[in-house]
């Protein structure tokens, strides 16, 4: 019994390659497919963080007020700053929290979707949802559908983001795998940076009353680059 256990023991030893074996580039390399594939993705994460941290700027911008019905923000800092109507408070807090309902509600549905129909599948059909979600908010009139189009691109990134990393870990070398994996968190991050930018961009340069429709189309271009790459 102790030969047998020794033996499965070294058996399970033999399959974990070593850190000196890992560093040296032993098995698979990175092929220009692979990294097309795994940059690609990576968007996902992108789009994940864009979203998060786009409609921030947008809620503050008076084309955007207009267009959903609310008063111009005030100039005013500190105490005397006078409060948002309850009704907007409502409604601002309604269009934010819509994405991470959407999300909540689909990511449980993220590991039968990936199981029935493939990584590769599902990553495609969450984008095209995603493109939808980010057209519907791109062409809102209106508080509704500001709130739907942020429900539907919750609906992918809750899939998105359980599907990405596994999409990534099976293109890439074993040897790197772990390393690439983490590009979706790096994705994120960098989406939430590009979100400010672009919304800096929008209030400063452009300061149309159409400038956030801007900020939330680029989403948008995005995902149709990240769904013709796929």
């Amino acid at each position: 019994m102790e030969a047998q256990s020794q033996e499965k023991r070294q058996a399970s030893l033999d399959i974990v390659a070593s850190r000196d074996t890992l560093h040296e580039g032993a098995g698979q390399k990175l092929t220009l497919y692979a990294s097309t594939t795994v940059a690609l993705a990576a968007l996902g994460g992108l789009l994940f963080g864009y979203d998060i941290g786009v409609i921030g700027g947008c809620l503050t911008l008076d084309g955007f007020r207009e267009t959903m019905g609310w008063p111009p923000t005030s100039d005013e800092c500190g105490p005397g700053r006078p409060p948002e109507p309850l009704e907007v408070d409502l409604e601002k807090g309604w269009i934010t929290s819509a994405f991470m309902l959407g999300c909540f509600v689909a990511s449980p549905f993220a590991g039968y979707c990936s199981d029935r129909f493939g990584r590769w599948l599902t990553v495609l059909a969450g984008t095209v949802i995603f493109f939808v979600g980010g057209a519907m908010q791109t062409g809102a009139n209106g508080v509704e559908l500001m709130i739907a189009g942020r429900a539907v691109s919750g609906i992918s990134i809750g899939v998105l983001s359980t599907v990405v990393p596994l999409y990534i870990a099976e293109v890439s070398p074993a040897n790197l795998r772990g390393s690439l994996v983490t590009l979706q968190q790096l994705g994120i991050t960098f989406g939430i940076l590009v979100a400010f930018c672009v919304n800096l961009f929008v209030e400063r340069v452009v300061g149309s009353t159409w400038d956030w429709r801007i900020s939330l189309g680029a989403q948008c271009v995005i995902a149709l680059f990240m769904g013709l790459g796929m």
